[in-house]
């Protein structure tokens, strides 16, 4: 008689154990043991101790930050892209001062090309690193077009990335190529404006025109703040400036705000749309 699998338990009631790290494991040196950093530093600082365990690596870093490595190289080449656009458009650089001085900004194009230039060289850098120590024969393609070389870069240096972060003899290295790309991405999110940015709710706060609370903060298709709040029910029919909804949520008193109530009294008074 065959055996009825359908009177086996469909789930297990005990999850499997996490395997316990080697005694030798090492910390990862990514942002899922900034805390732990941080904790460390207190406790170096002050003698307050703390109960956090760190993220072995496996052996260096650990397969989320290693997803982020690899995600980076993927992000690199259009954020490139996007930091030569802001050339072209002539953006200036508020942020960026020339050395040594906090009175004399850069040139408004200089920042972006000096970030551009920044990533050709540590990525090419790293080609030729992996070229070199890997043996292979073909060597790197040499150009002056600095978009060109990190578009290359982030070809090839991927399908060496299991060497660059666990094969290769020096752990030093394999960490310092995974923080500095790390960092080199994030400021180049910040100087493009292109960072993960995911809508905000507009909590307690009902919409003028269906009466739910469905407001938040737009954001468009690169994924940057617009300024304005939307609905997430009456998409895209309607949007409010800042302005606009500033006076809306000063026309909402308490007990409005409780019961999400929008009269059409109350948005003539408010200049909003019925």
């Amino acid at each position: 008689m065959p055996h009825d699998y359908r009177a086996a338990p469909r789930y297990r009631t005990q999850p499997d154990p996490a395997p316990e790290p080697p005694a030798d494991a090492t910390a990862c040196p990514g942002k899922c043991n900034a805390a732990h950093r941080a904790a460390e530093q207190r406790r170096t600082d002050t003698g307050r101790q703390h109960d956090l365990t760190p993220r072995p690596g496996q052996p260096v870093w650990c397969p989320p930050c290693t997803t982020a490595i690899r995600g980076a190289l993927q992000d690199l080449p259009e954020l490139a892209v996007r930091l030569h656009m802001q050339i072209l458009r002539a953006t200036p650089a508020d942020t960026e001062f020339v050395s040594g001085t906090h009175q004399r900004p850069l040139h408004e194009n200089e920042a972006y090309a000096l970030a551009i230039e920044e990533l050709a060289t540590f990525l090419g850098d790293w080609e030729d690193t992996v070229r070199e120590q890997r043996e292979l024969a073909a060597l790197r393609h040499y150009t002056d077009n600095h978009i060109v070389t990190i578009d290359n870069a982030c070809r090839f240096l991927p399908r060496h990335l299991p060497w660059l972060l666990a094969d290769q003899p020096d752990r030093e290295a394999s960490e310092g190529f995974g923080v500095e790309l790390l960092i080199l991405q994030r400021r180049a999110q910040a100087m493009t404006k292109s960072g993960d940015v995911r809508p905000e709710h507009c909590d307690g706060v009902a919409c003028p025109n269906c009466d739910l609370r469905a407001l938040e903060w737009e954001v468009d298709a690169d994924g940057r703040g617009t300024g304005n709040i939307r609905c997430r029910v009456c998409r895209p029919k309607f949007v409010m400036t800042p302005q606009e909804y500033e006076r809306w949520t000063r026309m909402l008193d308490h007990e409005a705000r409780g019961q999400g109530l929008a009269t059409p009294g109350v948005l003539a008074s408010a200049g909003l749309p019925r």
